[in-house]
């Protein structure tokens, strides 16, 4: 008896071991790399409408797609460890859970007809997203997303841009309380019923090599896994559990109290602390090898870029004028420093944004490329400050460039956006509108208000360049 008991007490000690390194897993992740769960959405969006609009290129879209790339292989081999271990929304889920049970000792169990019929909803978010959104291509509700909410207001380190959701993302705030509500009713409410990435990724670990295994003639009468199952799978009705609405949280393992539930991989057994330990060193490894793999490349092709058209430019100014003026006015043109006058200025909507830039590619294309002395010119050179809005409504400021009428360099004066969105929306956003001499260009996936605010930023810096 005291030989079972100690066996007892060693299996739970290991048990709760598993759900320690786990839970220590989501802070890390939920501090560091609160994005990867929108960012992979969006990129299987990019994917995707580049698929069907005959433009796919891999090669080009490799530096959008990192998470997408870094967690989809993942998946279909090892099913949703990423939705168990990595997601901070669903992290975000299971603290209000919790908390909910310890301190107001909410206990609410749903039904398991209403759980079934409630779990289609996601897929029908997901084919809603695909067909209207993606497909068709049709507004959709931009300030109905409570992933941004989720973004601004629960970000570690920085105070939550409360102000700004309220006024801009309304209805996006009511979702995202609601969710929370429900949080504290079911657990991994919104993964459960809500989340197309979730759906998505339910699609794509049909082929995982994972198994939840039992033995029914192991089993008592406790249903001790089913009730610890974060998504409701009803583990007492078969031995083997495959379905994708597992999210390989390992809560049915260590609420075993015989130790009879296990985990296997290619059909042997692994032990639950190193697959999900493995599996969250794989995702995150993959995520920064190809961020830095596919970083200096970017930078030296941006800059390669910009290097051309200053190149293309200072030998239009030279063969159009002589040497003399031609310096004149290029030493006149640098110093002619102008001052965007938006620095305190409310915050602009994505709406305005995009209709501004809808407007200045329109006359960009009606106006052929003009050179310096051109009265035809829809900007004078010179060098001209402007501000736009960011992530959080933080204020982006930068200088713009104008040579021979033309876009030719774009420098960050300031913002107050996350870095390494900033960064990565800045090098992308930028290249394309000195490439394309317009701001009517595409937003870097996972980085969108970013790159909004630089857009927003560089079209209030031409509007004072405007002829």
């Amino acid at each position: 008896m005291d030989t079972r008991l100690k066996r007892t007490a060693a299996r739970r000690k290991k048990s709760g071991i598993i759900q320690i390194i786990r839970l220590a897993v989501q802070i890390v992740l939920f501090i560091f790399l609160p994005a990867l769960y929108i960012n992979a959405f969006f990129e299987l969006k990019l994917v995707y409408t580049s698929i069907i609009g005959g433009s796919f290129d891999l090669a080009a879209l490799l530096p959008g797609i990192i998470e997408l790339i870094a967690i989809v292989p993942a998946t279909i081999l090892l099913g949703r460890f990423f939705c168990g271990w990595m997601c901070a929304f669903g992290a975000l889920g299971d603290f209000i859970y919790k908390l909910a049970n310890k301190v107001f000792h909410i206990k609410f169990k749903i039904s398991p007809s209403a759980d079934r019929a409630l779990k289609f909803v996601k897929y029908g978010m997901l084919a809603y997203a695909v067909i209207f959104l993606w497909t068709l291509n049709l507004p959709g509700l931009a300030s109905a997303s409570p992933w941004d909410v989720f973004g601004m207001i629960a970000t570690v380190g920085t105070a939550p841009a409360i102000g700004y959701v309220l006024a801009n993302l309304t209805l996006g705030f009511v979702f995202f309380v609601l969710i929370a509500v429900g949080s504290a009713f079911i657990q991994r409410f919104f993964c459960r019923y809500l989340c197309p990435l979730g759906a998505a990724f339910s699609i794509f670990s049909v082929f995982k090599l994972t198994r939840i295994e039992k033995q029914a003639a192991g089993c008592g009468k406790c249903r001790a896994c089913s009730n610890a199952c974060a998504m409701g799978i009803p583990l007492y009705k078969s031995n083997t559990v495959h379905t994708g609405e597992c999210i390989e949280c390992m809560q049915c393992v260590t609420a075993c109290p015989r130790g009879n539930v296990s985990y296997s991989f290619a059909g042997s057994n692994v032990r639950p602390l190193l697959a999900g330990t493995m599996a969250a060193i794989t995702i995150t490894g993959a995520y920064g090898w190809a961020g830095l793999a596919l970083a200096a490349p970017q930078a030296v092709e941006t800059q390669a870029q910009t290097e051309t058209v200053s190149e293309s430019s200072d030998a239009a100014v030279a063969e159009s004028l002589p040497s003399a003026s031609a310096s004149a006015d290029t030493q006149s043109g640098t110093g002619n420093q102008w001052q965007g006058g938006r620095q305190d200025t409310s915050v602009s909507s994505s709406a305005d944004t995009q209709a501004a830039a809808s407007d200045a590619a329109a006359s960009a294309t009606a106006t052929d490329t003009p050179s310096v002395s051109s009265s035809s010119s829809i900007y004078a050179d010179g060098t001209y400050t402007g501000t736009g809005t960011g992530f959080r409504g933080a204020t982006t400021k930068v200088t713009v460039t104008i040579q021979n009428g033309e876009i030719t360099d774009i420098t960050p004066v300031s913002y107050g956006d996350d870095a390494p969105y900033f960064d990565r929306a800045f090098s992308s956003v930028c290249s394309d509108i000195i490439s394309c001499q317009s701001c009517s260009v595409d937003a870097v996936s996972g980085a969108t208000y970013s790159s909004m605010g630089i857009m927003d930023a560089v079209q209030d810096a031409l509007s004072q360049a405007l002829n």
